[in-house]
């Protein structure tokens, strides 16, 4: 399984996250995504998962004038984000504790000379 189909789950979540943090532009959660790790992440994904999560009121955007171009459309999470968010970190520590203790279960690794 490619890690890209088990980032599909959580980039919402992630999303989110980052702008908890503080209010970013497209390209810029592009880049703060990258930093954490995320380095497969493209525009491409990030840009109509924005405009979802705008449109189930969990960011608002506004325009801001950009000294190097063109207006940005900035992000902030809204009041109803933030409760998205923190079911999404509530679900991902059980997610996460479970899929762990599988592991542990196992010794940590999985012998694949063994039927």
């Amino acid at each position: 399984m490619k890690a890209t189909q088990l980032l599909k789950g959580v980039l919402e979540g992630c999303v989110l996250l980052v702008v908890l943090e503080d209010e970013v532009y497209g390209y810029e959660l592009v880049q703060k995504l990258k930093t954490y790790g995320f380095t497969e992440i493209v525009a491409g994904t990030v840009y109509p998962l924005l405009q979802k999560l705008e449109k189930q009121g969990y960011l608002n955007s506004m325009m801001r004038h950009s000294p190097d171009g063109p207006d940005r459309k900035y992000y902030r999470i809204t009041p109803q984000g933030r409760i998205h968010c923190a079911e999404f970190i509530d679900q991902w520590a059980r997610l996460t504790t479970n899929v762990d203790h599988l592991i542990t279960r196992n010794g940590g690794y999985i012998d694949e000379e063994k039927e």
